[in-house]
């Protein structure tokens, strides 16, 4: 049954819920299906726009929710400023989940912002990028009511370089989907799920961007295969043709939530480093799934990760080399490190931050 109309309505720019979601899509997935098991609890009426469909099993918050899903063959930019920000909705609150407000907004904004890469020359994006968005992503921060962000690093950065008043930030700490929880397995087992995997292998989850160390990683690993030692290194999220065919590494494109938390649960570990994030969703998930990980403890990361990480100094080959073995060959520090992390994993819990989302939105939708 429908969400109560009684209530104010909201608009939720659900643009980058997409069959393949990444970090934002999946930050607003766990939000309305978190909103959707008890929508009596909330104190405003949702309608949430789509730009592409996508498979009904991914949003099962449809049953409660007003949604649309049109203009998929239009640009982005005009896509917010003419189907987003049409007449209809654009006096109304919106809740802007990524990083941007349409230019024709007018009424109040909730605006999420995960990251100020544009500010950093360490977060190595394009020239192109940081042409196409460091204007906007500033101009939005700064026309936002209030601002949500997942790290205080984060919102230390808004302020610092978007002037945006502290007053005006609120950190709230993301959920991820309970799927991602331990199991009790040993140490090398593979995943039945996956025929690919028929060795011991780590893990990496995200897009295979310099700033994450793809090429470092994948190099790591077949050093350690060069060496007489039997493991792959498996790769989950946007495939890349320049990595096809590399010895060691299996890479498995997108895959379920399901399948990634079985990868999760039969890993050495996630390897994750980073010169910079805004938060960093597959540490939480992999630290809720019982998975170690070995990461670079900078910025956002080591908000997400505390103590619950085999630090890496730096991001050399060597120093990723060296750490997947301690993991291999003390499993005692492994399991330290599993402990660490699934009581660093209870700050991810999705019911609290559905929660805590919810509150921030009461104060503008009434």
């Amino acid at each position: 049954m429908p969400h109560n109309n009684v209530q104010p309505r909201i608009i939720i720019d659900g643009h980058r819920l997409t069959e393949n979601s990444t970090g934002v899509g999946r930050y607003l997935s766990v939000l309305l299906n978190q909103w959707s098991e008890n929508p009596d609890s909330l104190k405003f009426n949702p309608l949430i726009i789509q730009r592409t469909p996508r498979s009904p099993n991914l949003d099962p918050w449809k049953v409660q929710f007003g949604h649309i899903c049109q203009g998929s063959r239009i640009p982005g930019l005009i896509w917010e400023n003419s189907i987003l920000a049409s007449r209809e909705y654009r006096h109304l609150p919106l809740f802007a989940p990524a990083n941007l407000i349409p230019y024709r907004w007018k009424g109040p904004v909730i605006l999420v912002v995960h990251d100020t890469f544009c500010e950093h020359p360490d977060s190595q994006i394009s020239t192109l990028n940081r042409i196409r968005f460091r204007s906007r992503y500033r101009r939005s921060a700064q026309q936002a009511d209030l601002i949500l962000t997942p790290s205080h690093s984060t919102a230390n950065d808004i302020h610092l370089f978007y002037g945006v008043p502290k007053a005006q930030i609120k950190v709230i700490t993301p959920g991820i989907p309970d799927v991602f929880k331990p199991m009790n397995n040993s140490l090398l087992t593979k995943p039945d799920l996956i025929p690919e995997i028929k060795t011991p292998y780590v893990l990496f989850v995200g897009k295979k961007s310099p700033r994450r160390q793809f090429p470092t990683i994948l190099k790591s690993v077949q050093a350690l295969r060069k060496s007489g030692l039997k493991l792959d290194l498996v790769a989950v999220g946007p495939s890349s043709p320049k990595v096809n065919n590399e010895e060691g590494l299996i890479d498995l494109g997108y895959v379920s939530d399901q399948k990634l938390a079985t990868l999760y649960q039969n890993a050495i570990a996630l390897i994750w480093p980073s010169s910079r994030e805004g938060f960093g969703l597959p540490l939480a998930e992999s630290m809720a799934s019982g998975c170690p990980i070995i990461t670079t403890p900078v910025n956002a990361i080591a908000e997400v990760a505390g103590q619950a990480c085999l630090g890496l100094t730096d991001s050399s080959s060597e120093q990723i080399s060296s750490a997947i073995m301690q993991l291999m060959e003390c499993p005692d520090t492994r399991m330290k490190l599993i402990q660490k992390g699934l009581q660093q994993a209870i700050r991810f819990h999705p019911h609290q931050f559905a929660e805590n989302v919810a509150d921030a939105i009461n104060t503008f939708a009434n």
